[in-house]
């Protein structure tokens, strides 16, 4: 279990209660266009609760952590910041108390749930409160380094043999013959390479990825913020200003137009 992560999740979402209190419920979400705050809002506090029960119930099976139900968020808006601070701590506890990582299912295959949904719950909260900025007028910050493992977060999952497993057609989608795609984060020096093959795409991250990133097909490089917010398709590329793309661009906008983030 990554416990910085997770207290960064605990604290970003109580960021978005504060920004929800008072808000429009019916306000549309732009980054999300079938949304509206109250779906984003359900979203957030409901994924936290049904991880809560995954550790507290140890749920391993795939199936029955699917057939878990959700817990809707209150009808009464009035009460969302409450209802979100509450689901995020009581998560925390959950996770400092539970014994270990192997009794909870793990989508990526990695066989270690506490350690991928304190992971997974972070990149979320990242995510999803680049939705509540946008949906309310407000500007979204994230420390690079933790925009950083949010990135890594995400690029690790879609790598993984699980989410090949659990997401129908990914794997055909991005099947290739050695195409690579290279994001840097040019103010914290790293980078991540995505290299599409036979199997699912194989991730290699650091800081040591300078000659691979030039070489690769193409390449993406960019503040981390800015970066994640390409990457969780939250900014279309042409829009991400302070980013530069060297290269096969179509071979980015394929990678970008199959990778849906989960809830989006």
């Amino acid at each position: 279990m990554d416990a910085q992560l997770l207290d960064s999740a605990v604290d970003q979402t109580r960021e978005v209660a504060r920004w929800v209190e008072g808000a429009d419920p019916g306000a549309p979400v732009p980054t999300c266009p079938e949304w509206t705050l109250a779906d984003l809002v359900g979203h957030i506090g409901s994924t936290q609760r049904w991880v809560d029960r995954l550790v507290v119930e140890k749920v391993a099976d795939p199936a029955a952590a699917f057939s878990l139900g959700w817990e809707e968020a209150p009808a009464d808006a009035s009460q969302w910041p409450a209802w979100l601070v509450e689901g995020a701590d009581r998560t925390r506890a959950s996770f400092a108390a539970a014994t270990g990582g192997a009794d909870v299912f793990d989508p990526s295959g990695g066989g270690d749930g506490l350690a991928f949904w304190s992971r997974r719950l972070f990149g979320e909260a990242a995510v999803h409160r680049i939705d509540a900025a946008a949906t309310l007028g407000l500007d979204y910050h994230l420390d690079p380094d933790l925009a950083v493992a949010a990135i890594e977060d995400w690029l690790g999952t879609i790598a993984s043999s699980g989410w090949a497993q659990h997401v129908p057609g990914f794997t055909e989608a991005v099947r290739g013959d050695g195409q690579t795609l290279a994001w840097v984060a040019v103010d914290t020096g790293t980078a991540w390479l995505l290299r599409r093959t036979d199997a699912p795409l194989v991730l290699t991250s650091g800081r040591h990825l300078a000659r691979e990133a030039e070489t690769a097909t193409v390449t993406i490089s960019g503040p981390a913020c800015e970066l994640l917010q390409v990457v969780s398709r939250r900014l279309p590329v042409d829009a991400a200003r302070s980013c530069t793309v060297v290269g096969d661009r179509a071979e980015l906008d394929h990678l970008v137009d199959h990778m849906d983030w989960v809830g989006a």
